[in-house]
């Protein structure tokens, strides 16, 4: 009985250990017209093992011409033309965002970034793809939430619009459940074979 309860023990602490959250960053660009998973409200993405989803101010779409919010004047894009949309990039660990490459983007359009409900960047930016890296440090790039939206409201038309087709982040990867199960079931193994070959010696 203490065999087996030290064996189960050592298998709870190995397992307990593969499960731990990782602690290092991997590359993650995110083509946002392929979700893996659609709902009405939702897109979940996963990219080099680093699971995301977009949510919305309302319903969200997405095609090659971006992700949008249903509603207001294009509902693939995130524009102002009935009040201001957005969209948020959720991750389950801290991811940092590098850049962002948008459609119907021509330059003039403006939008705002935030952090964790910080606001990072507010304004236009010279062209498509955003480069997060050259207006915000590190430490205000890094979060779990990250929202792109337009800044106000235009009654007369939709000033502001654009569709954003990818993301690239640094992010944390996380095992699918079952792979962990897996692992931590071989693990298990081993240290009930190492039991057993030292009480038959």
């Amino acid at each position: 009985m203490n065999t087996l309860f030290r064996t189960l023990a050592c298998v709870a602490l190995v397992g307990g250990a593969v499960m731990a959250d990782p602690v290092f960053y991997v590359d993650a660009e995110y083509d946002l017209d392929a979700p893996i998973v659609t709902t009405p409200t939702s897109l979940f993405y996963r990219s080099n093992g680093a699971p995301m989803t977009i949510t919305g101010s309302g319903p969200v779409k997405t095609n090659v011409n971006g992700v949008g919010v249903v509603g207001g004047e294009f509902d693939k894009q995130i524009d102002d033309r009935f009040g201001p949309e957005f969209i948020e990039f959720n991750f389950e660990k801290e991811a940092i965002i590098e850049s962002l490459k948008l459609n119907w983007y021509d330059g003039n359009d403006e939008f705002d970034l935030f952090v964790d409900g910080n606001l990072i960047f507010s304004g236009h930016a010279p062209g498509p793809v955003i480069d997060v890296t050259a207006f915000a440090s590190e430490a205000d790039r890094t979060g779990l939430v990250f929202r792109l939206a337009t800044p106000g409201f235009d009654p007369l038309g939709a000033n502001n619009n654009f569709g954003p087709t990818r993301a690239n982040f640094q992010a944390q990867p996380n095992p699918e459940p079952g792979t962990m199960l897996m692992v931590a079931g071989i693990a298990g193994l081993a240290v009930w074979r190492r039991r057993r070959r030292k009480a038959a010696a």
